[in-house]
């Protein structure tokens, strides 16, 4: 069970997970890259090697994902906390 954050802990996930995929989008990038090479030089008789660069290329993007996906809520939570803050004093 997760429990709700406040506003300070949000908006600090939210800047670690800027910060990790602006200092390690690269790393992403390039694993991404050797998992993808190393799927094309195996050989269909290797189905195991080549389902477990599968799920790693699914681990990789879903993390990515995830990062940018806390990004993304948090920057549209603060567009929609300044419109109505807007609205109130208008």
């Amino acid at each position: 069970m997760t429990e709700e954050l406040n506003a300070d802990d949000k908006r600090i996930r939210a800047e670690r997970a800027r910060t990790a995929l602006k200092d390690l989008g690269w790393a992403f990038d390039e694993f991404e890259q050797k998992l993808k090479e190393n799927w094309a030089d195996s050989d269909a008789t290797h189905a195991e090697a080549r389902e477990a660069i599968y799920h790693r290329l699914g681990a990789l993007r879903s993390i990515r994902d995830g990062l940018q996906s806390i990004v993304t809520d948090y920057d549209n939570d603060e567009v929609m906390r300044e419109h109505r803050e807007r609205t109130r004093t208008d």
